[in-house]
């Protein structure tokens, strides 16, 4: 894990900019310590001599102690301290309120008005696509149906009136 250089917060590994404070982040490939920690690190080399010794148990007296004798427990590991600052995001935005999306059901009657006013079947699928892609398909269909069947009627009404026309015998 890694630590902003910033805030001190704990990153992935991967990361690039710190989700808490913003800051760009190094490319650093190997871990690196939090600035809380190297400075705990720096104050701890920095100690005089007689804290050092006061530390020691009082069994022994500290001059019968060599270095070989100190104990040997681990480094004890601190937590980063998270800073008790606040600090402002970089965009702050203003809350944005989703408003729940109505279900599309399709509508059968939105169809219909397509297929007596194809125009408006039209206009509303053109509207409608993205957002209600159902309610947008039964307007379109029936616009298209609507214009269909205008064509058939239309193919019709001159097929009857050539038939009308070669029975009644008149000619043009």
């Amino acid at each position: 894990m890694k630590y902003c250089v910033s805030c001190g917060r704990e990153l992935n590994d991967d990361a690039f900019f710190c989700v808490s404070c913003g800051a760009a982040q190094p490319g650093m490939k190997k871990e690196q310590p939090a600035p809380a920690e190297q400075a705990a690190e720096e104050a701890t080399a920095e100690q005089p001599a007689e804290e050092a010794t006061a530390e020691q148990p009082a069994e022994q007296p500290a001059a019968e102690q060599t270095a070989e004798q100190a104990p040997t427990a681990p480094p004890r590991q601190e937590q980063p301290q998270q800073p008790q600052r606040q600090t402002a995001p970089l965009n702050p935005q203003p809350p944005v309120r989703t408003v729940p999306a109505e279900e599309d059901k399709g509508g059968f009657l939105w169809g219909v008005l397509g297929f007596f006013v194809p125009v408006a079947g039209l206009i509303l699928f053109l509207i409608w696509r993205d957002e209600k892609p159902k309610t947008a398909k039964a307007a379109g269909i029936g616009a298209i149906a609507s214009v269909a069947a205008g064509i058939v009627l239309a193919i019709l009404y001159v097929v009857l009136i050539v038939f009308l026309v070669t029975i009644a015998g008149v000619s043009l």
